[in-house]
């Protein structure tokens, strides 16, 4: 299993692998309740799709990495890791008011907000302007070349925090020891629904 979701979020097996290959124990019991693969053709190998990062070092310093992307080096920043469209829609609404809210707070009024566009959901950020909020980059590459895993690995490491409403930068973000925040959002309804407002809930 390539990603944490692909065992809950990509359809059930239809054939049973030989072997079927996860990261720890929660994926075991995936592949188990969810598709009836046997016990003893699951092996827990640990995630090693992700060692790389605990190699990786920074390319720049925090200075000159805020000043190539265009906000103040002086100020922390908040990193917004978008998601899908299946997942988020359009994020650029909840981005606005999410930018509104850490200027309005005390303790956040002086930090800026850098918003990094999934691959697949990208052109919605085209024009985009907010106070306090830098789309970056501009154009946006799968991590799965050196520059742009670079590039990726920077951001988050100079990041004070990272904010997101399901992805797998999670992850990576918690191997860079940064903390990771979500956001609760529920429909007038009662039901879970499409990114809504920021103010109705947050947790960490």
């Amino acid at each position: 299993m390539l990603s944490w979701d692909n065992l809950t979020s990509k359809g059930t097996f239809h054939i049973v692998p030989d072997w079927t290959f996860v990261w720890n124990a929660a994926l075991a019991r995936e592949a188990t309740l969810l598709h009836d693969i046997p016990e003893d053709k699951i092996f827990v190998t640990g995630a090693s799709v992700f060692d790389f990062w605990f190699e990786m070092k920074p390319s720049l310093d925090r200075p000159s990495f805020c000043t190539k992307i265009g906000i103040d080096p002086k100020r922390p920043f908040i990193l917004y890791l978008c998601s899908s469209a299946f997942i988020g829609g359009n994020e650029t609404l909840f981005v606005r008011e999410l930018a509104g809210v850490i200027a309005e707070h005390p303790r956040t009024k002086d930090v800026n907000l850098v918003v990094r566009p999934h691959p697949l959901n990208a052109s919605i950020w085209k024009g985009f302007r907010a106070r306090k909020v830098a789309i970056w980059p501009e154009r946006v590459e799968w991590v799965d070349v050196p520059g742009a895993k670079q590039d990726y690995y920077d951001t988050i490491f100079h990041s004070a925090a990272v904010l997101g409403v399901n992805t797998s930068a999670f992850l990576e973000a918690a191997i860079l020891g940064k903390p990771c925040v979500t956001v609760v959002w529920m429909s007038i309804t009662g039901q879970a629904n499409r990114i809504g407002p920021f103010r109705a809930s947050a947790r960490r």
